[in-house]
């Protein structure tokens, strides 16, 4: 029986480019609470002077008021959900302060977006 020729292996991928920098303002916009309570920036998380609360960690509520706040702290903001329709940032505050549909998702998004960031800064 004639043996058969070993696979090439297949060429090794490109290598990936580096991530894009974390914007100016993103650095300054909240992520987490410290243990008294306070919010906690992307800046102060990735170089903590006081004990921080992991994004993991923190309950529901919490969850909201970050979202919040970002959302409140952006100069523009305007989103579009089918469904709900168009929401600009005073919409969205209320929706996410009330935990709607609407403001649960917009707290998911945020939330994956914080972790995307904290990866990029190199922060647990």
């Amino acid at each position: 029986m004639p043996r058969r020729a070993k696979p090439t292996p297949p060429a090794s991928p490109e290598p990936r480019p580096a991530p894009a920098p974390i914007p100016d303002d993103q650095w300054d916009l909240p992520v987490s609470f410290n243990t008294a309570g306070e919010l906690v920036t992307l800046r102060e998380y990735a170089h903590p002077r006081t004990p921080v609360f992991s994004p993991a960690q923190l309950s529901g509520e919490q969850r909201a008021r970050v979202t919040a706040e970002r959302i409140a702290r952006k100069p523009h903001f305007e989103v579009g959900m089918l469904g709900v329709g168009i929401l600009n940032k005073e919409r969205a505050v209320v929706e996410v302060r009330g935990q709607s549909v609407a403001g649960k998702v917009l707290i998911e998004i945020e939330f994956r977006l914080i972790q995307n960031l904290m990866r990029q800064a190199g922060v647990p």
